[in-house]
């Protein structure tokens, strides 16, 4: 697995900067030296970055965080919260509680490699564990696929899996355990839950049906079938109703969008509430998608183009839903580049700013938005080194031209 590399950008007083930095982690900087590392931190802090707590937080799901300075990219240490809790691993996917302004957390194989154990728990603003429940999957390298739906106080996680043609949903109190049954399928990407009343609608950027076998090339099946050439993903929607007993049965879900995307993002202001505007990655190009009157725009980036993760970005704290700018890299394939795009939402189609960039930069995972007023003192920083301008000492071996 590829060492994580950061891709920063920085918009700033009309002009962006840029910089790109590995994560120099435990297994990174000893194979620096040796070719082979057994006991090093397994981590390549490569799937997603998160800032939190005065952390820039490096993820992937089988470890814990590598926090990494935000203004020069150096990584600075494993497992900034300590041993608050004693799990070994840390969702690349944690979520703002945007009532209680917590980072919600999970890890499974808490406990170690194989191991059934399940940990959620919640940071406060200052990186301090607030709640923590633990629970046993129903089998190994079972992977929470949803997010945290607010209840006042009692956060649950909804969690579909394929394998066994179930779904489980938690919370933090285990009296909230239940399993719901659904067809078998391949699940992934969801932008968030909403929730009205018991009712919970989900929403996921990908779905594949079972007789067309694991789509991705890189989880080959037992048996060695390589993926079918034939299979179809839709955006589609569920909706599962809380009250219902455990072993319920899901009602097949209905497609939003026919067509082929991923890694579908929110207006994250909706985080845990009803939401109606998701934007997606189509492959070769964005989509904004309302719900409310059915209507897709797409952005179309040109030919031999690939576009990677959108990430939203608000007008303002208090403008309405999906208002604002959507931000996405771009695979200029053809010109061995990429470009970062800005989209205004209320014109989606053409961008109102490009960051040409002058060589490729290798497809992402996942990216976040982190405004200004997040930061403390250096806000107004860029991210390259400015040296201080010096007058021309006239000593140099050509004379100036005057």
């Amino acid at each position: 697995m590829a060492t994580g590399s950061i891709s920063a950008f920085r918009f700033h007083f009309g002009r962006v900067d840029m910089k790109m930095r590995y994560i120099e982690t435990e297994r990174y900087r000893l194979e620096r030296n040796a070719p082979c590392v057994r006991g090093a931190i397994d981590s390549a802090a490569n799937t997603n970055l998160v800032y939190w707590a005065g952390h820039l937080l490096a993820l992937k799901e089988i470890a814990l965080p590598y926090a990494v300075d935000p203004d020069t990219l150096a990584t600075l240490k494993y497992d900034p919260f300590g041993s608050q809790v004693c799990s070994r691993t840390f969702t690349a996917y944690p979520k703002i509680d945007p009532f209680t302004n917590e980072l919600v957390v999970y890890g499974y194989e808490a406990t170690g490699l194989a191991s059934l154990d399940v940990v959620t728990y919640t940071l406060d603003s200052n990186g301090t564990k607030v709640e923590e429940e633990w629970l046993k999957a129903p089998w190994s390298r079972w992977a929470p696929l949803g997010v945290e739906l607010q209840a006042p106080r009692q956060p649950s996680s909804l969690c579909l899996g394929g394998k066994a043609r179930s779904a489980l949903l938690f919370g933090t109190q285990m009296k909230n355990v239940g399993f719901i049954n659904g067809k078998t399928a391949c699940l992934f990407a969801q932008p968030e839950p909403g929730r009205r009343r018991r009712t919970v609608a989900l929403k996921f950027g990908l779905k594949v049906p079972a007789s067309l076998g694991m789509p991705f090339h890189f989880f080959p099946p037992d048996d060695g079938r390589t993926p079918a050439t034939d299979a179809k993903c839709d955006f589609v929607r569920w909706e599962l109703d809380l009250n219902a007993p455990s072993r319920s049965s899901v009602p097949d879900p209905r497609v939003i969008l026919d067509l082929p995307c991923k890694f579908p993002r929110i207006d994250e202001r909706s985080l845990t509430k009803q939401y109606n505007i998701v934007f997606l990655d189509n492959l070769n190009g964005l989509a904004m998608h309302d719900h409310r009157s059915g209507e897709t725009r797409i952005f179309c980036p040109g030919d031999n183009c690939a576009a990677q993760e959108p990430v939203f970005i608000p007008r303002s704290e208090d403008a309405p839903e999906g208002d604002g700018w959507v931000l996405a890299m771009v695979e200029q394939k053809a010109a061995n580049r990429c470009d970062v795009v800005v989209l205004d939402t209320a014109q989606f189609e053409k961008p109102i700013a490009v960051v040409q960039l002058p060589f490729h930069v290798k497809a992402q995972v996942h990216g976040n938005w982190v405004d200004s007023t997040r930061r403390k003192g250096t806000q107004e920083q860029g991210l390259v080194h400015e040296p201080d301008e010096k007058p021309i000492s006239g000593r140099g071996a050509l004379a100036p031209v005057i």
